[in-house]
């Protein structure tokens, strides 16, 4: 959302409630997070937190619950931040995607 007093994009923040019985939550984004406006090189690039975890688009997952976390269920954050560009933001009508990836971690034996 834009905010004109301050001339930058707000943030989204929405909790989400997380349980699994047997083991821990990994999470990890499916494509390197951005909003586009269909005109190369002006991007606007996201920061993606799940349960103050920043996470990225490389392969390898990272913990967002505990085991013991996920056992009893727990309410956490999702942040999504704008990263302003360098020369600031350009006008025009954006849209992007976050895709989340969320799988149960390999139960210890």
């Amino acid at each position: 959302i834009w905010n004109h007093s301050t001339a930058s994009l707000s943030s989204v923040r929405r909790n989400f409630d997380v349980r699994h019985d047997s083991s821990a939550i990994e999470a990890r984004l499916a494509a390197v997070p951005y909003l586009s406006n269909g005109r190369q090189g002006e991007e606007i690039s996201l920061r993606v937190r799940f349960n103050n975890v920043e996470l990225g688009a490389e392969m390898t997952p990272r913990e967002v619950l505990s085991q013991e976390e996920a056992a009893v269920g727990k309410r956490v954050l999702l942040e999504i931040d704008p990263i302003k560009p360098v020369g600031g933001y350009r006008a025009g009508d954006y849209s992007g995607t976050v895709l989340l990836l969320f799988n149960a971690r390999t139960p210890a034996t």
